[in-house]
């Protein structure tokens, strides 16, 4: 299920990309699903209450908690990845970088299912941005859709890639996703005051 809704969704992704590409290629350089997921949360923060219904706040409230402990694996992992990484002069195959570089990838594939989880909490207008973001972290785990790849992306994926980039990129994503965790906690916060739960 989630997989036929996946390959979907990256199809129109890349038809997207393709029709746009010769229009605005800046706007299209490689970035991280960081971006958005900071945006949205910050959006679903603003008006919680207008997003989510009293019968769906509990189970949206833990679906928010699993999200955020995935998002904390991720950022622990990523950080160990790109260490390994930097210690054996960025080559993809050095000694130990393999088994963290599995387990970088099985990490988004989780994330990007609990994304996609919180759908099913939230209001239809914000549905199809909570899978959009989804697809964005699927896209990059599995490489189907390069526009949203970062240096250490490209790295693994045999793409060329900009040492000067890899540390910044990877400051950039700390502080985005540091953010959308941060953003949760209040998001939480406000769904137990609001609706009186635990």
């Amino acid at each position: 299920m989630h997989l036929d809704k996946r390959i979907i969704s990256l199809v129109f992704i890349a038809i997207i990309y393709i029709n746009s590409y010769g229009q605005n290629q800046k706007a299209h350089e490689l970035e991280s699903f960081s971006i958005e997921l900071s945006s949205f949360m910050s959006k679903l923060n603003v008006r919680v209450e207008s997003y989510t219904q009293k019968s769906k706040a509990l189970a949206l409230k833990k679906e928010l908690g699993q999200l955020q402990n995935e998002l904390r694996k991720y950022l622990i992992i990523r950080d160990k990845l790109v260490d390994k990484l930097m210690d054996v002069g960025y080559d993809k195959y050095g000694k130990g970088v393999k088994p963290l570089a599995v387990k970088f990838i099985k990490e988004l594939d989780k994330l990007s299912l609990q994304m996609d989880d919180i759908a099913a909490y939230v209001n239809s207008d914000l549905v199809a941005e909570v899978h959009h973001i989804a697809e964005i972290i699927y896209a990059t785990g599995t490489s189907v859709d390069q526009m949203y790849l970062t240096e250490l992306d490209k790295l693994l994926n045999d793409e060329a890639f900009d040492t000067r980039k890899f540390n910044t990129d990877g400051l950039m994503i700390y502080n985005q996703v540091s953010n959308a965790i941060d953003t949760i906690t209040i998001i939480r916060e406000k769904i137990s005051t609001m609706y009186e739960i635990n």
